[in-house]
């Protein structure tokens, strides 16, 4: 995805982390936890790793999206997350515990960056505003490559589909079973690069940043998953949407909540999900939109580049 959006750039591989999730929401906690062990491997690592392409490329800056053992030692490592605060779904002494965790990798950065505000008109809760942050964190307000562009066609309604199986090819499921008696004119975008085409016209496996953009601009109403990203793009897009949280993810199912207790968008559950009613429930939502700031980032950045040493 990132090769066919950025063609110029030069590419170096590194393994994933390769999480497993489970087959349902009730089992998604304890799937992580048996995994921990080799997450912190492969933490260590990429560590490796980049020591080693620090040899070959005396890099000046490194940024790494949640990826714990990107930093070193001879140039300036940054931290990107929007999620500083854990929900476990265990209560508040678990997310304690495991946000002291957190904090101790990301206070071996230079930087940590938080893409949100910092006041109430944000748009992570509690996720990104605990009751402290770690040294070094900077609010850069939220990204988004989308811009808002003219429609060029009609969409009733867009699905975009995302996050990780076996709950993304469930969702799909569910919606191409009912999108069989929707009567309005959308597109299915199922988030595949790499299937094979299919005969339905409907359907897509894959749009690229710039197509993806303009369909949204083109609908009416969203549906999506409440992963932050998605979230981000659809604010600065002032778009109407719902949004259905992978099952067993609690930081979805709180993002979802809390933007529909902003009015922002709506949230509806994946278990016994209805097309139908949740299309006319969201004749009512108020879908407020925000004011956020998408442009904050730049002074930080800019700031933080004129520090560098090069």
């Amino acid at each position: 995805m990132l090769e066919n959006d950025f063609s110029t750039l030069e590419y170096i591989q590194i393994e994933g982390y390769n999480v497993r999730y489970g087959d349902t929401g009730q089992d998604f906690i304890f799937t992580i936890l048996r995994q921990l062990p080799r997450l912190y491997s492969a933490v260590r690592r990429e560590g490796a790793w980049l020591d080693q392409q620090m040899a070959i490329h005396q890099f000046d800056l490194v940024i790494s999206d949640n990826r714990y053992g990107l930093y070193h030692r001879h140039c300036a490592s940054v931290f990107i997350t929007h999620q500083l605060s854990v929900i476990s779904g265990w209560g508040t002494i678990a997310d304690r515990f495991l946000r002291m965790i957190h904090y101790s990798f990301i206070r071996r950065f230079n930087a940590c960056w938080i893409p949100d505000m910092e006041g109430p008109s944000n748009l992570s809760g509690k996720l990104s505003h605990p009751p402290a942050i770690p040294g070094g964190a900077t609010y850069i307000g939220p990204l988004s490559r989308m811009e808002t562009l003219s429609p060029t066609d009609h969409l009733d309604l867009l699905v975009i589909l995302s996050g990780p199986e076996p709950q993304r090819t469930i969702l799909e499921s569910i919606l191409i079973n009912q999108l069989e008696n929707y009567s309005g004119n959308y597109l299915l975008v199922r988030g595949l690069p790499s299937a094979p085409p299919l005969s339905n016209p409907f359907i897509v496996n894959y749009l690229s940043a710039t197509a993806l953009n303009q369909a949204i601009c083109n609908a009416v109403l969203v549906i999506a998953r409440s992963g932050y990203s998605s979230i981000m793009d659809l604010v600065k897009l002032k778009k109407k949407a719902i949004l259905i949280p992978t099952p067993g993810q609690t930081e979805q199912e709180y993002l979802a909540g809390y933007i529909e207790d902003q009015g922002l968008f709506m949230k509806a559950a994946q278990k016994d999900f209805r097309l139908d009613k949740a299309i006319l429930k969201a004749t009512t939502f108020p879908f407020k939109g925000s004011q956020t700031d998408f442009d904050l980032y730049r002074s930080v950045l800019s700031r933080f580049m004129q520090s560098l040493p090069h």
